[in-house]
């Protein structure tokens, strides 16, 4: 069996990939009037979306590397272990309920 790497969760919260959709439109429409300003939006906006954890494992080796990927570049920590008895991958669902009270006087 061969390594296996796959993404585990990404690295910004919503609001700051919100951000990087900002960031995109506004580079794109920006980059012929200014291009350095256009170039430098482009640049971060691509830097939040490919920004993410990943985990990979090598079963040969017996190796683990959990690491952040930034632009193709890996930062993160490396491990070794004996034996795997499981591996245990589910999606995260968060749900949050709100309620809200309207009184009257």
């Amino acid at each position: 069996m061969s390594a296996t790497d796959f993404k585990t969760s990404g690295y910004f919260s919503w609001t700051i990939s919100f951000l990087g959709i900002i960031f995109l439109s506004v580079g794109v429409s920006v980059l012929l009037t200014k291009p350095i300003i256009g170039l430098i939006l482009l640049l971060v906006s691509a830097i939040i979306f490919t920004t993410h954890y990943r985990l990979k494992i090598d079963f040969d080796k017996k190796i683990f590397h959990h690491y952040v990927w930034i632009l193709g570049l890996k930062h993160g920590e490396k491990g070794q272990f004996e034996n795997m008895k499981y591996l245990f991958i589910r999606k995260s669902k968060v749900s949050q309920t709100m309620n809200h009270l309207v009184g009257s006087s």
